[in-house]
């Protein structure tokens, strides 16, 4: 598919042992290169998502599986996976210490799917809410005082649809 499309692109497939999915599988990562890396990563990486996803139904991959399967230029999609990790200890840091709950900024759902797999990995409840563009991951405290105390209600949300505590979003996806 990629040699037929007439763009300058290579790509190298490679077996990602115990990938950081959190899935706990061997995984598949498809890297590219050239002169055309450029348009996989324009519109926040759509096209690079999209050939994924085509990729994942053509090797008929059940939506529970398709993270084994990851596409990256160069090393960026890496390089975002390890800031989400850093983003993710501070998250930790700063419930465990408020005892609050966290709302990170509005991200695709591969990221959000890597951060709810770190936190919950330590032992904290992670899910993702919101709608759309405005889709996020929000943290709770291991403690169950989600909200600031038992039989208090979650905090209104904003005009932008966030909860107080959001972090400013790391820019690339």
């Amino acid at each position: 598919m990629i040699r037929q499309s007439g763009l300058g692109l290579e790509f190298q497939v490679e077996i990602e042992r115990r990938c950081d999915c959190g899935c706990g599988e061997d995984g598949l990562l498809v890297v590219f290169e050239g002169p055309d890396t450029d348009l996989l990563l324009a519109n926040r990486s759509e096209l690079l998502t999209a050939l994924e996803h085509v990729t994942a139904a053509m090797l008929r991959l059940p939506a529970s599986r398709r993270r084994v399967l990851s596409f990256d230029v160069g090393s960026l999609r890496a390089e975002r996976e390890q800031r989400l990790y850093c983003e993710a200890a501070v998250a930790m840091n700063l419930v465990e210490s408020t005892g609050r709950m966290y709302s990170f900024a509005p991200m695709v759902r591969r990221d959000r799917h890597i951060l709810i797999h770190q936190l919950e990995d330590h032992g904290l409840h992670a899910e993702s809410v919101g709608v759309g563009w405005h889709r996020h991951v929000v943290v709770y405290p291991s403690t169950g005082l989600a909200y600031g105390g038992v039989g208090s209600s979650p905090p209104a949300e904003s005009s932008s649809g966030l909860s107080s505590g959001t972090s400013p979003s790391l820019g690339l996806t």
